[in-house]
């Protein structure tokens, strides 16, 4: 139905739904960009989740775009003549006392004259709630005056300063800071991993069995299936894992993958590794290292009184020593004789948090598996 909405002064017909309040219309026909001034109030329409916004115009870049500060704390600059928006009844309620000095921010907007440069964010000192998803910082200015401002402009304005702040604090802001970081991290970390080809010594080395069997195949050897049946044929010797038809109670499923190096000679490297983030942090983690220079200080000692001394280099140190944590894991297929079943970790695999402290205990007991 076609109607003219009392509230919007343009003139102009809307479309009205009558089960939705009169500030949020359906289908709205934006009016004459020239009734938008600083501190309009705006309803927004936006297409991708088929629902309006409202929020209050705090300025005008030197592009034409206008910023847009909304009620849930978000910010964006848009080009009103081709967004869907109606006009809003200006309200009390619309903090214009952190609107009134938003526009002093934005650097596109400020007067060129000799004192905008008093106008700068020294910190941030509190923050506070002043409506769902809506949060107001206070900032202290170098002129030495404090004002609650928007998140939104805070966060455009200087981000370092705000992410500095939101890293200290907690809320739902400041969790919504971090996840997002965390996202960005782990979405840069992929991106390197998966896009990067790693070499050296002249060859390809592998991120996983998979691609390693496939280097295999184009380079038509097999290097790397060789170092990968070497590694599970010692795996077997040593006897890491118990097969089991269930799994125990107590149990932690762990994960484990082969990683791959090349030596100084061109000998091809496969070694099995357990990823021990997913097992519980224990006070049996830690476990001491000598420190080299203390090594080589007693090598000094030792060649100085003419003492007879002698190195040894003990092979898969931590295979020798059964493990305490309570685990399990699943080997796929292409790990040779123990893939495709479950098993039970039995000695001290390398990437478990408590391999290195029970090596070290078996060692000083004399007990070496």
């Amino acid at each position: 139905m076609v109607v003219f909405d009392p509230l919007d002064h343009s003139g102009y017909p809307v479309h009205l739904d009558s089960s939705l309040p009169d500030t949020t219309p359906v289908t709205p026909i934006s009016p004459p960009i020239q009734m938008v001034t600083i501190g309009t109030r705006l309803s927004v329409y936006w297409p991708d989740d088929d629902a309006h916004y409202n929020g209050t115009v705090t300025g005008k870049n030197s592009s034409g775009l206008y910023q847009v500060s909304y009620d849930d704390g978000d910010f964006e600059e848009l080009d009103l003549t081709t967004e869907i928006y109606t006009l809003l009844p200006s309200t009390e309620s619309s903090t214009p006392s952190s609107s009134s000095i938003s526009h002093l921010f934005d650097l596109n907007t400020m007067p060129d004259t000799d004192d905008v440069d008093r106008w700068k964010m020294l910190h941030i000192l509190d923050h506070r709630e002043v409506g769902p998803h809506k949060t107001e910082l206070k900032i202290q200015l170098d002129s030495g005056e404090t004002s609650w401002l928007p998140l939104s402009i805070v966060k455009r304005s200087n981000p370092n300063l705000y992410a500095g702040y939101a890293l200290t604090k907690r809320g739902t802001w400041a969790n919504t800071f971090r996840r997002q970081r965390r996202q960005l991290n782990c979405l840069c970390s992929n991106i390197f991993k998966t896009s990067t080809v790693l070499y050296k010594y002249g060859f390809r080395l592998p991120r996983s069995s998979k691609e390693a069997l496939e280097i295999d195949k184009s380079a038509g050897n097999t290097l790397w299936a060789d170092a990968i049946h070497k590694e599970m044929c010692k795996i077997e010797k040593f006897n890491v894992f118990k097969e089991a038809s269930s799994i125990p109670a107590g149990y932690e499923r762990l994960r484990c993958m082969l990683i791959f190096d090349i030596k100084l000679d061109g000998t091809h490297k496969a070694r099995l590794v357990a990823d021990g983030s997913g097992s519980p942090v224990s006070t049996d983690s830690y476990s001491s290292v000598i420190d080299p220079d203390h090594v080589r200080l007693a090598l000094i000692v030792a060649t100085l009184n003419g003492l007879d001394h002698c190195m040894i280099d003990l092979e898969d140190a931590y295979l020798h020593a059964l493990t305490k944590e309570l685990a399990y894991t699943y080997l796929p297929p292409e790990f040779g004789t123990l893939g495709g079943r479950t098993l039970i970790f039995h000695k001290a695999l390398y990437g478990m948090r408590t391999s290195g402290a029970c090596f070290h205990a078996a060692k000083q007991k004399g007990i070496l598996y």
